[in-house]
């Protein structure tokens, strides 16, 4: 049983550390965000991980084919 507890701790961590790095596109595009003064755009769950990305980072663009184009290239 101490095994099992200890491997639920570890899973726990690795759990923990993809989570935090999941956050970080979303941490990146608001700081940019934030350098420029432009209002913080959240994520969509709809949308694909580089396309998300590209979304909160450009949507003043207002150009699909513009985040279409930069989240492919991502």
């Amino acid at each position: 049983s101490a095994h099992y507890h200890d491997s639920e701790v570890v899973n726990d961590y690795l759990r923990c550390a993809i989570l935090s790095v999941a956050k970080v596109p979303s941490i990146i595009a608001a700081i940019y965000r934030y350098i420029v003064n432009k209002d913080i755009i959240l994520s969509h769950k709809s949308l694909s991980y580089s396309r998300n990305f590209a979304n909160m980072m450009l949507l003043d663009f207002k150009n699909d084919k513009v985040n279409d184009v930069v989240a492919k290239a991502l």
